[in-house]
């Protein structure tokens, strides 16, 4: 899954951008505290598969009025802010928490996300859901669904098409579907 998606804002219902929030392990049980003072930063803990309890810090970008950059200041020693670069986080605990940010209504919080019901671009198809990440992968699904060559690999969504279950891709789908995803692009 991408590290930022489309979704509906909760607020007025238009269209916001959702990103996942980073999480690192704080290595050092010492840095703990420092951790739990930052004003970027938000000190958690954590369970494993195995039961195991561990320390994160997590990021939620653009929440607390500074970039990662700028919240290097209060990182205690031994940490650098790409250790929250974008795509480095523990998916595998908890990917559901991040930040929503909607442009039209200036929602800017914490959010945990309910993928795939809150997807912006999201059709009904036989009462089953069929949804895309944010506009470009919309667009690459559309043209994959109209499509008679229907190659999924070599593409940068390819990974993505490759998931779309048969019920989509069937040939007496294809025109009602294709319809609707072009009437969902328009938006």
């Amino acid at each position: 899954m991408p590290d930022v998606v489309s979704v509906r804002c909760p607020s007025c219902r238009s269209m916001a951008t959702y990103e996942f929030a980073e999480i690192r392990c704080i290595d050092r049980r010492k840095k703990v505290a420092a951790f739990k003072k930052s004003r970027a930063f938000e000190y958690w803990r954590f369970h494993d598969y195995r039961g195991s309890r561990w320390h994160g810090a997590v990021y939620y970008h653009g929440l607390r009025g500074m970039t990662r950059n700028e919240a290097a200041g209060s990182l205690p020693q031994g940490y650098l802010p790409k250790d929250w670069a974008d795509g480095k986080r523990y998916r595998s605990h908890d990917p559901d928490f991040g930040t929503l940010h909607c442009s039209r209504c200036s929602t800017r919080r914490k959010h945990r996300l309910k993928w795939p019901q809150e997807a912006f671009f999201q059709i009904d198809y036989r009462g089953k859901p069929l949804w895309a990440f944010d506009r470009d992968s919309l667009n690459a699904l559309r043209s994959f669904i109209a499509s008679n060559d229907r190659r999924r690999f070599g593409t940068y969504w390819g990974w993505f098409l490759f998931h779309i279950p048969s019920h989509f891709l069937s040939k007496k789908a294809r025109a009602e579907v294709s319809k609707k995803l072009d009437k969902l692009a328009r938006t």
